[in-house]
């Protein structure tokens, strides 16, 4: 459900390419109808990322993330949402990105970053 059909108006992403290569992506999407442990209200997108493992902990998330929220604000989205395992370590490189805690979905930490706007 996160990608199934990607191209919506309202569907948002960037590539990262290292060295002509795509490393990653980071997209997010609007569900409505209260699908996916990120979901928070019909107007929120909620976030993925991936990186392929040989560019994984070597800094590239981070602006990966920061590229795929610019554009998000761009968009004209006020928050976006993603769901974390307890013991992701990336948890904070998403606080550095701007995203809070807001509470569980079942085991994993629910976060949201507001645009500054």
């Amino acid at each position: 459900m996160y990608a199934e059909g990607w191209g919506k108006t309202t569907d948002v992403g960037v590539v990262a390419v290292v060295d002509g290569q795509d490393a990653g992506a980071c997209w997010m999407r609007l569900i409505s109808g209260g699908d996916g442990l990120g979901y928070v209200d019909d107007a929120t997108p909620q976030l993925g990322i991936a990186l392929e493992p040989r560019y994984q902990h070597r800094g590239f998330g981070k602006p990966l993330m920061q590229a795929a929220l610019t554009a998000a604000w761009e968009h004209g989205f006020r928050q976006v949402s993603l769901t974390v395992h307890p013991e992701n370590p990336a948890i904070s490189m998403y606080e550095a990105c701007g995203f809070c805690k807001q509470g569980l979905r079942g085991s994993y930490h629910l976060m949201i970053a507001k645009s500054a706007a």
